[in-house]
């Protein structure tokens, strides 16, 4: 006979690098926006003697990404939407 276990209840869970937040699905941009951030400076701060242009390409390619992975398929508070924009 199986003995009755309990289990542990999150208040977020992160799945597939998005954080879900509470019972209700809310999404936690902080952690997808300190990354775009972090990902920018990166690029800033290594990329000094490139062209605008090529920076520009560069946080086209690695960091633009950060912010829209999974976007259309999330429902965004109109907050959270212009703390993204």
């Amino acid at each position: 006979m199986f003995g009755v276990q309990s289990i542990e209840w999150k208040f977020s869970t992160k799945y597939l690098d998005v954080v879900f937040l509470g019972v209700v699905l809310r999404v936690d941009i902080n952690a997808v926006s300190r990354k775009f951030y972090a990902a920018c400076n990166s690029i800033y701060s290594k990329a000094s003697c490139l062209t605008e242009l090529a920076k520009i390409h560069l946080l086209e390619s690695y960091c633009l990404p950060l912010l829209t992975y999974a976007i259309d398929s999330l429902k965004s508070s109109k907050s959270q939407c212009s703390a993204i924009c």
